[in-house]
């Protein structure tokens, strides 16, 4: 009886291991599936501001030249980071009107509206916050510090971004940097802009 109880500990062991094993090699691939997914979107912004910014102010169009600002003042300025900011107030910071703004983000932001250049700006800044170690903040805290005006909000657009819920990547980062899940998100430690993502 005795060797049947051990046999059967041992057995249930093993499966609880095996379970364990499929569900870091899943946690894995969710993490590298977000990493490319942050990275494909950084080089395509970061190739495509970096040409415009490389070249002469002269030779830069309007529209060019008004992107170029925009996200200058997006990184610089951070002003996403206030709920109440909104497409007008955008345009009216550089001066420009929301029809200018429009067509110069949809052309050189990807083919995105304004609020959802603001809310691409909202989004990166959040997971910097969210993997941030020297910060001890809530999910809420990241919500509201990332000008997000409800924690529904940012939590169902976070999943649309990021394909996962904002507890899950801070998790996952915890995890991660507790050696449980030894996959490298190094890319996203050295952000000097939130470009940068």
């Amino acid at each position: 009886m005795n060797f049947i109880s051990n046999h059967f500990v041992s057995i249930s062991l093993l499966l609880c291991i095996v379970v364990l094993l499929f569900h870091i090699r899943d946690l894995r691939h969710k993490l590298r599936r977000l990493s490319a997914i942050v990275r494909r979107l950084h080089l395509q912004e970061r190739t495509l501001l970096s040409e415009l910014e490389n070249k002469p102010q002269a030779k830069l169009s309007k529209e060019e030249n008004l992107f170029v600002r925009i996200c200058q003042l997006m990184d610089e300025d951070k002003p996403y980071a206030s709920p109440d900011f909104k497409p007008e107030d955008l345009a009216a910071s550089l001066g420009t009107n929301r029809t200018y703004l429009a067509n110069a983000i949809k052309r050189y932001g990807g083919g995105l509206t304004i609020s959802q250049f603001i809310t691409r700006y909202r989004l990166r800044y959040a997971s910097q916050l969210l993997e941030r170690t020297d910060l001890d903040l809530s999910v809420n805290d990241v919500s509201q510090m990332a000008g997000f005006s409800s924690r529904s909000t940012f939590n169902r657009q976070f999943a649309l971004f990021f394909n996962d819920t904002p507890s899950d990547y801070k998790d996952m980062l915890s995890r991660q940097r507790a050696g449980e899940t030894p996959v490298s998100y190094t890319h996203l430690r050295a952000h000097e802009t939130v470009l940068d993502l």
